[in-house]
């Protein structure tokens, strides 16, 4: 029997985007509870994020993996003057009539656009695609790499466990012809959780709340708790990441495309 609401939904994203999910979960009468599978820190320096800002405005492509590498691309520089310099490193990017910024996802496309970014100039898979991916966005932005056009992926590193980045795009890219660059913007790193988030991801882990889970690099960081995750519920946002949540142990997965609608309905569906 289908339950008509879950306890809670736990929202699994890094804190600087949980808060976003969470308000919009309570607004569709879904209560919600942020428990951050990831922590996101910096992984640049003024001097470097500067050179890497003038790099970019040399490229034909930046393709931005997340949200997170708009936010720390774009950070403001605090050594130096914003509206001089850095602004200028910026400005280069933002106004070059000529660079295209490929995104997989609608977070990326909007943190983009709030950037400054026109909308003419992001590409990113057609808002009905079935998932928001890199053979989603491939799709749409194939038949313009050339021989030497050049590629900068803007992604985050993992620190602390293995890399959990997909090379699959850069392989189209080159496949085809086209040279790419990577530049690591942010860390993300597993967090450490107190005696006290376990005792309560033990609790949401068998009270029926439903996690959603919008990385797999977040499911090797799910806390270790007695008798596993075998009772637990989850939505995950892409097929790779329902089956990494399987392999965790979890009882019931469902698929949902990663936008609040869409997540919402599965959630209030699930059985």
């Amino acid at each position: 029997m289908a339950m008509a609401q879950p306890l809670r939904a736990i929202v699994t994203r890094p804190a600087g985007q949980a808060a976003q999910w969470v308000d919009g979960l309570a607004a569709q009468g879904i209560p919600a509870h942020s428990f951050p599978l990831i922590d996101i820190a910096d992984a640049l320096g003024d001097t470097q994020r500067q050179a890497l800002q003038a790099r970019a405005a040399q490229m034909d492509v930046c393709m931005w993996v997340s949200a997170n590498a708009v936010s720390y691309f774009f950070k403001p520089n605090q050594a130096v003057d914003h509206q001089n310099i850095a602004g200028a490193a910026i400005n280069s990017v933002v106004n070059n009539a000529t660079l295209r910024h490929w995104a997989t996802g609608p977070g990326t496309v909007a943190a983009l656009h709030q950037q400054g970014v026109a909308w003419g100039q992001i590409d990113a898979p057609d808002a009905r695609a079935a998932q928001w991916d890199s053979e989603a966005l491939w799709q749409r932005v194939a038949g313009r790499i050339l021989p030497g056009k050049t590629v900068l992926i803007l992604r985050g590193t993992d620190v602390g466990t293995p890399s959990a980045s997909r090379d699959w795009l850069a392989e189209q890219v080159r496949a085809a012809g086209g040279a790419v660059e990577f530049a690591a913007v942010y860390e993300r790193r597993k967090p450490q959780f107190s005696d006290e988030q376990l005792a309560w991801a033990q609790q949401a882990a068998e009270d029926g709340s439903v996690w959603v889970l919008s990385s797999s690099q977040a499911l090797t960081h799910l806390p270790v708790i007695d008798g596993g995750w075998q009772h637990a519920r989850c939505i995950a946002t892409h097929e790779r990441i329902a089956q990494a949540a399987r392999a965790q142990g979890f009882a019931v997965v469902c698929t949902s495309r990663p936008t609040m609608e869409e997540v919402v309905r599965s959630i209030k569906s699930m059985p």
